[in-house]
């Protein structure tokens, strides 16, 4: 059984990045200040996910040139909170196992000392960063 996530990455074109409505709303700001626009492609029902997930496609082919100019890597210890597996049968755990990320990841983002990357930005960065992604 996968996770909300992983359906979100089987359901992308190859090299694409699908987002749930959840992380569009978190990354809405940082992402349209780059330039990168996306398009809303409705509710989807998910394998293994109770509910429907509203899916927004990342436009990749319209990403500036110089949009990963401004990413630079801080000078100070960077952690990145991954997503937890749903070991049960239950896929209502997906929630709570996604809820438990959102708390840990929020708890550490309260040290100024930290840098902390979005769990669900983690496997794309470097890609974006280096402009492969198209």
């Amino acid at each position: 059984m996968g996770s909300t996530w992983q359906r979100l990455e089987a359901m992308a074109d190859a090299g694409g990045i699908c987002l749930s409505s959840r992380v569009h709303e978190d990354a809405q700001g940082s992402l349209l200040r780059l330039g990168i626009a996306f398009e809303d492609i409705g509710q989807h029902q998910l394998k293994n996910v109770v509910r429907a997930v509203h899916v927004y496609r990342v436009l990749l082919e319209q990403i500036p040139s110089n949009a990963g100019a401004s990413l630079a890597i801080p000078d100070r210890p960077s952690i990145a909170v991954l997503p937890f597996q749903n070991m049960s049968d239950d896929p209502e755990q997906e929630y709570f196992a996604d809820g438990m990320v959102d708390e840990i990841t929020t708890a550490l983002s309260r040290f100024p000392t930290l840098f902390v990357i979005a769990r669900h930005w983690h496997r794309r960065r470097a890609t974006f960063l280096q402009g492969n992604c198209a």
